[in-house]
């Protein structure tokens, strides 16, 4: 106590409390492990019990008016290491509740065994113990902040060398990476696919919405690239669609499904591949096993310059409006099952009229489209024709 200050019927009552801080301890740690799971499953149970003791002690010496050199010591170590045991914040600050509601009511009681002029004091209690609680929250939500920040920072750096790895490394995955991995959620064998998209939304918009489907995932910004490696679930590739079309407004393109983490750096230039296959700041995501035609323009920028330009030129003996419809008859007839008669009750025209655009596409390309090659080259055509001309009408799907 300060030799400066005067003993009051608080002063007295928190000095009493301290001879028996081992009792209120025991009876905070009991009714923390009842009520916080967290803490039944994450903190070990004399460690708990020994930082119930070291508040108790700090909040009975704040009443007391006994300095506590070590107060933001020990209450930012409690802050650190319960971030650090992924005990929530919520969980934390419960439980300092409870060690303030049990010195509190230790307080009351004391209060009520007084003589009558003394009992009746129990508003001087009030103040001072609150600014106690106050005081002490303060320190230790700091402290957990503060830990929360240093382990983002952990993990952001963990997550930079693990990409860097993954996808510029040349040998086998090393033993560092595996760590970081294993921090990150990821292990050495799954079910992955890696994602490439035009930066868009920060990494954490993303990781949410995949954790929302119950899909764990790892997400860094680099060079306006936004990369994924995600842990696929029972959903599958389509479930992970969904998610990138309705979470990102941007070009995306995912690789097949891998199951070696190490493999990242083998298919990742797929995912490059599907991405470019959309003309830039255009909205598509484009899914590599899916979608082979689309990896190839993607990939191939000589070869799909090629065959757009070739379609280019052969079309150019048409008038627009006649090369816009042969464009239009020609994509639904191959997203189709390549029946004029479908094709025809798809665009809502006569059969004639579209065999009869299929033979003027066939005359001014020299393509066959009942020759599996010309098929080929007919799709692959048209969606490098769409990828280096947007304002085409859409590729086949």
């Amino acid at each position: 106590m300060h030799k400066s200050e005067p003993s009051t019927p608080l002063t007295e009552a928190a000095h009493s409390l301290l001879g028996m801080v081992d009792e209120l301890a025991e009876r905070a740690h009991l009714e923390s492990q009842r009520k916080e799971a967290a803490y039944r499953e994450l903190v070990d149970p004399a460690e708990h019990l020994q930082a119930c003791r070291r508040t108790m002690v700090l909040v009975l010496n704040e009443l007391a008016l006994v300095q506590s050199a070590d107060l933001a010591e020990t209450l930012t170590y409690i802050g650190h290491r319960r971030a650090r045991q992924g005990v929530g914040m919520d969980a934390m600050l419960h439980s300092f509740r409870i060690d303030f509601q049990i010195a509190g009511e230790a307080l009351f009681d004391w209060l009520a065994t007084r003589p009558p002029d003394i009992a009746t004091q129990w508003t001087d209690f009030v103040l001072p113990l609150w600014r106690a609680i106050d005081k002490i929250s303060v320190v230790v939500s700091e402290a957990y902040r503060n830990a929360e920040a240093e382990m983002a920072g952990e993990l952001e750096r963990d997550a930079r060398a693990l990409f860097h790895e993954l996808l510029h490394g040349s040998g086998p995955a090393s033993a560092v990476v595996r760590r970081a991995a294993s921090r990150l959620g990821l292990g050495e064998r799954g079910q992955y696919v890696v994602v490439r998209a035009d930066q868009d939304v920060p990494n954490q918009t993303v990781q949410s919405a995949l954790a929302r489907l119950g899909l764990r995932s790892v997400w860094l910004h680099d060079a306006n690239l936004l990369t994924g490696i995600v842990v696929l679930g029972p959903g599958g590739y389509r479930q992970l669609r969904d998610c990138l079309t309705d979470t990102l407004r941007t070009r995306v393109g995912a690789s097949p499904i891998y199951h070696a983490l190490e493999d990242t750096r083998h298919l990742v230039w797929l995912a490059d591949a599907a991405r470019d296959a959309t003309p830039p700041d255009r909205h598509a995501v484009v899914m590599a096993a899916d979608d082979v035609p689309s990896v190839f323009v993607g990939g191939a920028p000589e070869v799909t310059r090629h065959l757009a330009d070739t379609l280019a030129t052969a079309l150019r003996a048409a008038r627009p409006a006649e090369r816009n419809r042969l464009l239009e008859t020609v994509h639904a007839h191959l997203a189709g099952d390549g029946s004029p008669t479908s094709t025809a009750q798809r665009l809502y025209r006569h059969r004639n009229t579209v065999l009869n655009h299929l033979r003027r596409f066939e005359e001014l390309t020299g393509l066959d489209l009942s020759r599996p090659s010309d098929v080929a080259t007919a799709v692959l055509s048209l969606r490098a024709l769409h990828r280096l001309t947007p304002e085409a009408p859409p590729t086949p799907e």
